[in-house]
């Protein structure tokens, strides 16, 4: 577990770093020494901590490694990287250099190392560093991770949707609730994997127009304490669809909202996202016309990946019930979109694909939306990671309206299709084309272990629910079409 400290923390911090300097003394420059004799004082330790975020390391309750971030400027530095000897290999300095690179915020970060320390420096290459060449006079060599070079860019809201939500019917995810129209069952899920499942109702199960892809749930929406992660009582999932007709035509996209039950049969209904155009005095619904590969559900935001586009923003309290359902193709219910993320890169980059989408609430400090990025072998197959600003319940973004990724992961796992950090573990669903048994992937980037066909054909997105300690994913394929759960700590505990 990593913690942050407070100025009233400085005697934690103080006491790991006097064993730091007296067991890895060759590890540390000679400057560490300011830190000594008279300069050893209560207020310069607590003036310290305050300086820039400090960051300890425990396991069963005891500190046993640390890290820290400065900030000048634009550019962010390391230092004080420091893993008790009888926890190394097991991952601890990953995780507090991940803690720092998440603070930096998509800024420049650099450290020092002492010159032959390859372990040190193997850590932090893992982690984005790279070792440039020269020596200083301390004999310490300088690593940098530059600022990446990908970003989302919100841009100045539209009035369209407001002015038309100031007309329509507002119902709210609770009026959808109160008016659920299909019925599905429950199901032993062909898949070791699969603890239980649902299928759907069987016109939805079947269809060759419409294919689930995204998986949000309430423990998403309000966070993962016990007697939390509903939504006014409702264990509540949320699943999209993209649509797709003849020579390719798109049908849009929209999101089905079940009202989960474990001891009789889920009843759900479909609500179409749409995205309100004005026309001179009028209005007209446009569909939404995106994969919907993943989706998170924060607060009142749901989140929707736009694939190169970016991502898509909706509130659930904006459903509404519409009265002439020949504008909405049938639909009783739908979802406007209130704002955009348009998707930028540096031009020597590449672009991103916002393929799929989940949360990540236990990383130290602010929430965090994870994407990632499917693609055949080959591929570049990345996972990226945005704070959220707990105010808003949107992305942080500066005065431009730029969110700065946190963190990005290279060359991760081809055909990846969902992506979750549970319980400090990353958790990544990958298929193997239709009719074969999916994958499921347990690990950290770059370093997954992975379980062979235990998943049902089709895997997509997939969600953590901690009150549960399940995961639960959903599958795509025709005829073979589920939402299921997956017992967390059993595949935790495995090793293949």
């Amino acid at each position: 577990m990593i913690r942050q400290l407070g100025p009233d923390d400085w005697a934690v911090w103080r006491a790991l770093r006097g064993r730091s300097l007296s067991e890895d003394r060759a590890a540390f420059s000679a400057s560490t020494t300011m830190w000594t004799g008279d300069d050893d004082t209560e207020e310069r330790w607590r003036g310290r901590v305050a300086d820039g975020p400090c960051f300890i390391a425990y396991e069963d309750e005891r500190p046993v490694g640390m890290v820290a971030g400065q900030l000048a400027g634009e550019t962010a530095s390391l230092t004080s990287m420091w893993v008790a000897p009888e926890v190394r290999g097991r991952g601890v300095g990953a995780e507090l250099v991940s803690a720092v690179v998440r603070w930096a915020a998509g800024r420049e970060l650099s450290l020092r190392v002492i010159d032959g320390n390859t372990a040190a420096v193997a850590t932090y290459e893992a982690a984005g560093f790279v070792l440039l060449d020269g020596v200083d006079d301390e004999g310490c060599r300088r690593m940098v991770r530059r600022a990446l070079p990908h970003r989302l860019v919100q841009p100045s809201a539209g009035s369209a949707t407001v002015a038309w939500l100031r007309r329509a019917r507002r119902v709210g995810l609770r009026g959808v609730l109160a008016d659920l129209n299909r019925s599905g069952r429950h199901v032993d899920v062909p898949a070791e994997a699969a603890a239980y499942g649902m299928a759907w109702q069987r016109t939805d199960e079947d269809t060759q127009r419409w294919f689930p892809q995204g998986i949000t749930t309430s423990a998403d929406a309000y966070g993962p304490e016990p007697s939390g992660g509903t939504y006014e009582g409702h264990d509540v999932v949320l699943a999209s669809w993209y649509g797709h007709g003849r020579i390719g035509r798109r049908l849009g996209a929209r999101i089905s909202v079940i009202d989960w039950h474990d001891d009789e049969p889920p009843r759900y209904r479909h609500v179409l996202l749409v995205e309100p155009r004005r026309l001179g005095p009028l209005h007209r619904l446009r569909r939404v016309r995106v994969h919907a590969g993943g989706i998170v559900w924060y607060g009142d935001h749901l989140f929707v990946a736009g694939s190169s586009a970016g991502l898509r923003v909706f509130r659930l309290d904006d459903v509404v019930r519409v009265r002439n359902r020949l504008r909405t193709g049938g639909y009783r219910y739908v979802l406007p979109q209130r704002t955009v993320y348009a998707a930028e890169h540096d031009g020597d980059a590449g672009p991103m694909t916002y393929s799929f989408l989940s949360l990540d609430r236990g990383g130290v400090g602010d929430d965090h939306l994870v994407a990632g990025e499917y693609g055949r072998k080959g591929g570049s197959h990345r996972l990226i990671s945005y704070a959220i600003d707990g105010a808003t319940g949107l992305l942080r973004s500066d005065r431009r309206g730029r969110a700065q990724p946190t963190d990005m992961h290279e060359r991760q796992v081809a055909r990846m299709q969902g992506a979750v950090v549970a319980d400090g573990r990353w958790v990544l669903t990958s298929s193997n084309g239709e009719g074969l048994p999916g994958d499921l992937w347990i690990g950290r980037p770059g370093r997954f272990t992975r379980h062979r066909g235990v998943l049902p054909t089709g895997p997509e997105d997939i969600t953590w629910l901690p009150q549960r300690r399940q995961l639960w994913s959903l599958t795509e394929w025709p005829g073979r079409r589920w939402v299921y759960a997956i017992e967390a700590d059993r595949w935790f505990a495995l090793k293949r």
